[in-house]
């Protein structure tokens, strides 16, 4: 399990120099304050385990695109340093340590390796990429993601790699209903479902107060033409003690999602 998470000139993370996690981690803060983007460190981290840094990887574990002026600390009388730094240590001691750099004025489609560091028990180097040896190599491709090939199953560095690699945001935009929270809690594999919660139960939270195509319009029409059989679904789904039966419930109300959605294709047809 992830232990310590350090994090330099990501967004609003100026420092978080060895943040302590444990089993079950909560994060209270204001808006803006940069609770997500403890989660979206995580995922970029998560993707540099996995080789590469760019839109489809970032995508894929629930962390915002964006060019890389967005993911550099921009705070005034800060040293502009060009790039970022993400690291991830466990309890057996197996480290992983990266820093990513992307030109501002000429971005490249993926983020290129600056120095990476693979460690197991604190010391012991797997791997290292330093500035002198960067130009060597393919920036652009991660070189601890390549050395997993050569580690034993069991090995604490593999277990480490294998963790960071199946990271993924489940709810990458901050719920704006209590019910997409609760789905997230119930079911946190099952992204389709918080999906289908947020744009049936809260639409407005999705597709806007105000949409503007006639196909989004629609599609709150026959939400509102709905409304009272997928609440009555959604009541009893998370109704107090229907944990237990949580799927069966979760069945229930995908049920009625799929009634409405054959209504509306009938109608099409």
């Amino acid at each position: 399990m992830i232990r310590n998470l350090s994090v330099e000139r990501f967004k609003s993370l100026v420092k978080v120099d060895s943040l302590e996690l444990g089993r079950i981690n909560v994060f209270i803060g204001a808006n803006g304050s940069g609770k997500s983007n403890l989660l979206e460190a995580l995922g970029v981290l998560s993707a540099a385990a996995f080789g590469r840094v760019d839109d489809e990887t970032l995508l894929r574990r629930g962390v915002r695109p964006g060019v890389p002026r967005l993911y550099k600390t921009a705070f005034p009388m800060r040293s502009g340093v060009p790039h970022i730094f993400f690291g991830a240590t466990t309890e057996s001691g197996a480290t992983l340590e990266v820093t990513l750099w992307n030109p501002i004025d000429n971005p490249s489609p993926a983020w290129r390796f600056k120095t990476e560091k693979l460690l197991r028990n604190y010391t012991e180097e797997v791997v290292t990429r330093s500035t002198t040896t960067t130009g060597k190599h393919n920036q652009e491709q991660g070189l601890a993601a390549l050395q997993t090939v050569n580690l034993k199953p069991g090995d604490a560095v593999l277990l480490l790699m294998d963790q960071l690699r199946h990271y993924s945001i489940h709810c990458p935009n901050t719920p704006k209903s209590t019910e997409a929270w609760v789905v997230a809690a119930l079911f946190p594999s099952d992204r389709a479902m918080h999906q289908q919660v947020e744009c049936y139960t809260h639409p407005e939270s999705r597709l806007g107060q105000q949409p503007k195509s006639k196909r989004i319009r629609k599609k709150k029409r026959d939400y509102e033409a709905h409304a009272t059989d997928l609440k009555n679904a959604w009541s009893r789904l998370v109704a107090p003690g229907a944990l237990g039966e949580a799927r069966r419930f979760q069945d229930e109300f995908l049920a009625t999602l799929a009634t409405v959605d054959a209504q509306r294709h009938n109608r099409q047809v």
